[in-house]
Formats: C-alpha cells, sequence, structure tokens
C-alpha cells in the first residue's frame, strides 16, 4: 500500500454481504501476519 492504495492490483476482490466492511487491511500482509498467527495459535492452545 501506498498512501491508503495498493499498489498493485488485487489478487481477488470478494464481495461483501450487507453490514460486512473490511477493517485493517494492513495485518493481512508483512509482520503482522505472522504476529496474528501466534496471536491465535496461543488463544486456540488456552481454549482446550
Amino acid at each position: 500500500m501506498a498512501e491508503e492504495n495498493l499498489v498493485d492490483p488485487p489478487l481477488e476482490i470478494i464481495p461483501l454481504k450487507d453490514g460486512e466492511e473490511v477493517i485493517m487491511d494492513e495485518w493481512a500482509s508483512g509482520h503482522y501476519v505472522e504476529n496474528w498467527t501466534l496471536t491465535f495459535q496461543a488463544h486456540l492452545a488456552n481454549l482446550n
């Protein structure tokens, strides 16, 4: 992303249902992916 715009064309366009919205798209790239993966894995481990 550059200045809140995608640098490359999207790989996929997913239509949203009524009431749905995209939030924090930058969390789906870069170092955030590993951080969220580890966070969810820890959360799931605590559920068991």
